[in-house]
């Protein structure tokens, strides 16, 4: 769907000049024109960016509810041994977003996403997107653990 795509697209630059506001409303309505069809790779990608946004903008239950979907849809479209840089970070996110709820599965996630890197990095892929900043996010939450 190309609307979506370039919808995508210009959520992630107004994202990235910060204006969240924008951004989220390019996203929101880059999924509403792709509900109706079949669970596509595009959604995944677009419910994962929406979830970081929420994440960082420290909208914690809104983060999951998109974090939730976005793992959901990949595992729909990929298979459980399915990998991405944006399932990835959704992954983690939903880790650190866990931690900051108090919420136990935290460190499921963490690790789920960080042996997705791992295998990403091992097949040479870059580390796209929000990947490298979430990759750091969870080994010092892991780190964190650690030292207590």
């Amino acid at each position: 769907n190309r609307m979506a795509l370039l919808l995508l697209h210009l959520g992630n630059f107004h994202r990235d000049g910060q204006n969240y506001d924008k951004a989220n409303a390019c996203y929101e309505q880059a999924v509403e024109n792709l509900q109706s069809s079949d669970p596509c790779g595009l959604l995944a990608n677009l419910l994962s960016e929406m979830g970081i946004l929420n994440y960082f903008q420290r909208e914690w239950e809104e983060a999951v509810v998109c974090l939730n979907e976005s793992i959901d849809t990949f595992t729909t479209i990929y298979g459980k041994e399915g990998m991405s840089c944006n399932w990835a970070s959704s992954l983690i996110a939903l880790g650190l977003v866990n931690g900051e709820l108090g919420n136990g599965e935290k460190d499921k996630y963490l690790d789920q996403g960080l042996e997705m890197i791992q295998r990403l990095e091992f097949d040479g892929y870059a580390l796209l997107n929000h990947l490298d900043f979430f990759k750091k996010q969870a080994l010092t939450a892991i780190g964190q653990k650690r030292k207590r």
